[in-house]
């Protein structure tokens, strides 16, 4: 009984013969394609040659039966091959190469330079047209007939005369517009001419409390006249004493409260006016004060009726 390593043997065995026997078949076969090829190679060569021999027979005896002198025109064609191949004393074909190459150059810079002496003729025309204008103005300029001379002093007359007329315009022009804004000047304008000018300034106003509650305000101030001052008191009423009493650059002023002020801690707001017209000279100007026996909670603190005093 076979034994799976005598099957395995046999297969090798038959693998191999296999392959050398194929093996053996194609190199017959293709030394066979060679020999082949190399026999039909050489009659091929033996045919051409039997074939030009007799062509180069027919040839001779067209000529003349070998009795032509070939030698002019051997000479002729190693001429030609000569001036194309060139030799030691001729460069041949590789110079004509060259002079189509400077050729194309050279038309290519004639064309340049052409272009280049258009710009320049266009360019002379110009000054031409130019000069000719200029010939033509200076002409004109001869030709005209001033006269007598020029009288330098009168023409000194004539400008400061010019001048004079100028100013006095200009003068006449500003009185106008003084007029103009002194006539449509308002209140308003007035007062804000006032205000940036000659501002008026409340400073250091001190406030104290009596045993009775009454508030009193001390204060000075600068600047414009003042006709009265306002303040806003918890009382509503105050009585004002001014020194001066109105109208006056600088002074001192005295508020004091009529009405007693429930304990507590506040701040008086007071205001300065002019006269004519009544214009409120200064934003605000605060002044605290602490009423003693405040209690937390207590409002204390407040804005009266703003009394004008």
């Amino acid at each position: 009984m076979a034994t799976q390593s005598v099957i395995d043997d046999l297969t090798t065995v038959i693998q191999t013969c296999l392959e050398e026997k194929l093996k053996a078949g194609f190199d017959a076969n293709a030394a066979l394609t060679i020999d082949i090829a190399r026999e039909v190679a050489t009659n091929v060569e033996n045919k051409c040659n039997t074939y030009t021999d007799v062509e180069i027979t027919k040839l001779v005896d067209l000529i003349g039966g070998g009795e032509v002198d070939l030698g002019p025109f051997t000479e002729f064609m190693n001429t030609i091959k000569t001036l194309l191949d060139g030799d030691e004393n001729t460069e041949g074909y590789q110079i004509f190469n060259t002079l189509i190459t400077d050729t194309a150059t050279n038309k290519q810079t004639l064309i340049d330079h052409s272009t280049s002496i258009q710009l320049i003729t266009n360019q002379l025309n110009t000054f031409q047209t130019t000069l000719v204008d200029h010939e033509s103005r200076i002409a004109a300029l001869e030709a005209l007939d001033y006269g007598d001379p020029i009288d330098c002093e009168e023409c000194h007359d004539d400008i400061l005369e010019i001048i004079k007329d100028a100013q006095a315009q200009a003068c006449t022009a500003a009185s106008d517009s003084i007029a103009a804004y002194q006539a449509a000047e308002t209140d308003s304008i007035v007062s804000d001419f006032a205000n940036e000018m000659d501002p008026i300034s409340l400073f250091n106003m001190t406030s104290e409390v009596s045993d009775t509650n009454i508030i009193t305000i001390s204060g000075e101030y600068t600047g414009r006249r003042i006709a009265n001052i306002t303040v806003s008191l918890p009382s509503g009423t105050a009585d004002v004493t001014m020194t001066p009493t109105v109208n006056s650059i600088s002074g001192t002023f005295t508020i004091t409260d009529t009405v007693p002020t429930v304990a507590g801690d506040g701040a008086a707001v007071v205001n300065a006016y002019s006269a004519n017209p009544v214009v409120k000279l200064n934003d605000f100007d605060t002044v605290s004060y602490s009423v003693p026996g405040a209690v937390e909670g207590d409002g204390g603190e407040g804005e009266g009726d703003g009394a004008v005093l």
